[in-house]
């Protein structure tokens, strides 16, 4: 079984909150067909109702909010029953599992957002973790969306998933609202190779297409979150020494170079609609294992260390927030706002038996409260 704890770079977007508890009066109004903004998550007040019965125990599934439905979406991940091909939504009170008539294949890492483009949550990617075939690769890399209920493939000319992605390739993906694009960024690796910088691609609702930039965002990127303050994308990457030619480690640009530069510190990047700008250095330490995942939390951007720490993006610094209560350290949770305003956390990776945990968490800007359950979780559907 392959399972993930990589010290540089890596992956994200993924699930987080809660412990005290909800009623009917202290959900979000219906949503209809135009997107809604919680910009203030809303207090969790009085104890959280359970969960009948929760997913199943992973990490690294691709989630991702909704504003259209009001649904926080989980699909797949890594379990220690392998991989897994589930659908599954959060409505901000409890979870409820779909099924699809077509759906994506089973595969953890995925890449999921929302794209007003295509009214509904794009999904690409992935690792299947298993023996593949020319018609699994092709479900992997190819651009599917979730619609409220049903998923259905996107016909696109080109994608940005290599047809080698099972050897050493990792992406992360976020939607800029400035450019009204999805970006995703992808880091190629392999043995005796030492990646320079990530590349990246943009979806404009049609189709993939990658951009040639002068100054290419560093390799060691750990995590893509949408700024709701700005609209743009912020790419926030770990600290490195600067790439050379080491015995038979071979870099991928010339040492020396600008895309071999140091990085002294955790650096962040915005997305300008054409290029990789530098708004800020320090903030979160370097990840080891990886982190629980970034998300938009109501007017601002989060990210949530490995060790379930909450560091907010002020719109030039990262600014680490108190609380109360800390949720066990983990990686590669699911982690996504909700319909209340709330950031959601499910499961994530604690590198020692059970390995995946099953918990869910709520954030609502001044604690994290754990929602309790009343019965077993699910099984884990292959």
């Amino acid at each position: 079984m392959k399972r993930r704890g990589f010290a540089l770079a890596l992956i994200v977007l993924s699930a987080a909150c809660g412990s005290t508890s909800l009623s009917a009066s202290q959900t979000a109004p219906a949503l209809g067909h135009s997107p809604q903004r919680v910009t203030t998550p809303l207090p969790i007040v009085g104890p959280l109702r359970p969960i009948p019965n929760p997913p199943f125990p992973r990490s690294l599934s691709a989630t991702a909010y909704d504003p259209l439905s009001g649904q926080t979406v989980m699909f797949g991940g890594l379990s220690n029953d392998g991989t897994l091909p589930d659908t599954w939504s959060w409505d901000g009170m409890s979870w409820t599992e779909h099924h699809s008539a077509i759906a994506p294949h089973s595969r953890f890492d995925g890449l999921l957002a929302f794209d007003p483009a295509v009214g509904g949550l794009v999904l690409i990617g992935g690792d299947p973790n298993a023996p593949t075939s020319p018609a699994i690769d092709a479900d992997i890399r190819s651009t599917w969306v979730w619609q409220g209920s049903i998923w259905r493939r996107l016909n696109t000319a080109h994608t940005p998933i290599p047809a080698n992605y099972y050897f050493g390739w990792h992406a992360l993906m976020a939607y800029d609202a400035a450019s009204r694009e999805l970006i995703l960024v992808g880091v190629s690796g392999g043995p005796h190779i030492a990646t320079c910088s990530a590349e990246t691609w943009t979806f404009d609702g049609t189709d993939w297409r990658m951009r040639k930039l002068s100054e290419a965002l560093p390799a060691t990127v750990r995590v893509l979150i949408t700024d709701a303050g700005t609209g743009s994308v912020l790419a926030v990457v770990n600290p490195r020494r600067a790439i050379a030619q080491i015995g038979f480690v071979t870099p991928t640009c010339q040492p020396g170079s600008f895309d071999a530069r140091a990085l002294a510190a955790t650096t962040t990047f915005m997305w300008t609609g054409n290029t990789w700008k530098q708004v800020s250095s320090g903030g979160p330490a370097a990840s080891v294992a990886g982190d629980v995942g970034g998300s938009t939390l109501g007017s601002h951007a989060v990210l949530v260390s490995e060790d379930a720490r909450i560091w907010l993006w002020t719109g030039t610094a990262w600014q680490l927030k108190a609380s109360s209560t800390t949720p066990e350290g983990r990686s590669y949770a699911a982690l996504a706002q909700d319909r209340n305003g709330r950031l959601l956390m499910f499961g994530g990776d604690i590198q020692v038996a059970p390995w995946y945990l099953g918990d869910t968490w709520l954030w609502d800007g001044q604690r994290w409260s754990l929602v309790p359950v009343s019965g077993p979780p699910a099984s884990a559907a292959r």
